[in-house]
């Protein structure tokens, strides 16, 4: 199956899993003995075995070429021999037959595989709005623990082992997941935005649900000055906390706030002052953007805040002298780009590579240079 194509069965599949799943069960009932469809692989367990030697049952559904369902599955392999003799997991694939049977994730997971081509156990286990990849965690005796994330599975398994895991508030958040859900399908934002705040004030720092309230807020309820004040509320406690200060650039992006984007660039670079290697890598990823999408004022901001960072090394200074040549570049002035990258250090301890590419750059700024000097018109273009 050619790349295209399983991304666009993957695609496909999410969104019938969107639109049919409609969990069955809530958490704490006890499902009743799993109707699996054809094994894909291997034999998994029955309600009976579970019950007989204490398992947890896992149940991890995936989609034919679904990159996060790939990505996951280290993971579980990893977990089913971590907890091996009190850990059951089963891969319940949603698609045809035709499609699971030629899929390669199968061969990578290492416990059993079944199909549900009529999506009998999507129904008892996920909600509308989930997406795949997700888990379901049944105790022994069958009862519904819970679903969520495969990252955040291996806390909760430590928990139930420990006797620690609290089944009425994985509950009570898992109904306001739902109310989130159910509303979001109806647009009714407001609603969606109140399920949203319940759930955050029993997990107030939970980056998931902070930047669902701040995207809710920005581009579904047009209140972007709520959303920002939710992010720096949130960063005033989680100063460290990456996946905000990203939903934070974007929503400013597309907001074309330009001041507010330099004051979130400075924010990280300051919360990050002894690891400037994470801001360091935003501003590398943002210069390799198309020119058309990436935030001049964003760019520029990360580069004055850096530049008055101490704790730079010699390797990251160069390197952000090297990006702020491309910077210069790319805003019209070559003759700084030209001054900015000769400056660059070239001695034997650069790397033979390193100093190719950069003398490469080099090559390419003076060209541009000397083309900016030479007169040029286009004859007969309008001006």
């Amino acid at each position: 199956m050619s790349r295209s194509r399983n991304c666009r069965t993957a695609l496909l599949a999410t969104a019938l899993l969107a639109a049919t799943a409609a969990a069955g069960l809530d958490l704490g009932q006890t499902a009743k003995e799993p109707q699996y469809g054809a094994k894909l692989k291997g034999e998994p367990v029955t309600r009976h075995d579970a019950a007989r030697f204490q398992l947890l049952t896992v149940y991890f559904f995936w989609t034919p070429g679904c990159r996060p369902c790939q990505r996951s599955i280290p993971v579980l392999n990893e977990l089913e021999q971590k907890y091996r003799g009190k850990l059951a997991v089963v891969g319940v694939g949603i698609g045809t037959l035709e499609e699971l049977a030629r899929s390669p994730l199968p061969e990578a997971m290492n416990f059993p595989v079944v199909a549900d081509p009529a999506r009998l156990l999507l129904n008892d286990f996920l909600r509308a709005g989930d997406r795949v990849p997700c888990v379901a965690v049944l105790d022994p005796a069958g009862r519904f623990l819970w679903r969520g994330e495969v990252a955040q599975l291996d806390k909760l398994i430590e928990l139930h082992l420990a006797g620690k895991f609290d089944a009425e508030t994985a509950a009570r958040i898992d109904r306001r997941t739902r109310e989130y859900q159910e509303a979001l399908q109806r647009q009714d934002y407001p609603r969606a935005l109140k399920a949203l705040e319940a759930e955050l004030e029993f997990q107030p720092d939970n980056l998931e649900l902070i930047v669902r309230k701040a995207r809710l807020l920005a581009e579904r309820l047009e209140r972007p000055g709520e959303a920002t004040q939710t992010l720096e509320q949130a960063l005033t406690r989680l100063p460290r906390a990456y996946p905000l200060y990203e939903t934070w650039f974007a929503l400013l992006r597309t907001a074309g706030d330009d001041s507010g984007l330099r004051e979130a660039a400075g924010r990280l670079v300051r919360a990050y002052a002894d690891q400037p290697e994470l801001p360091l890598g935003v501003l590398r990823l943002e210069l390799r953007r198309p020119v058309s999408d990436f935030s001049f004022p964003l760019v520029r901001a990360l580069l004055e805040a850096l530049a008055a960072n101490a704790a730079l090394t010699p390797e990251q200074r160069a390197e952000l002298q090297e990006l702020a040549a491309r910077y210069a570049y790319l805003t019209g002035q070559p003759e700084l780009a030209v001054q900015l990258q000769s400056g660059l250090p070239a001695d034997d301890r650069t790397p033979a590579a390193l100093r190719t590419r950069r003398q490469q750059d080099l090559n390419y700024y003076r060209a541009a240079l000397e083309a900016s000097r030479q007169p040029f018109t286009l004859q007969g273009a309008k001006p």
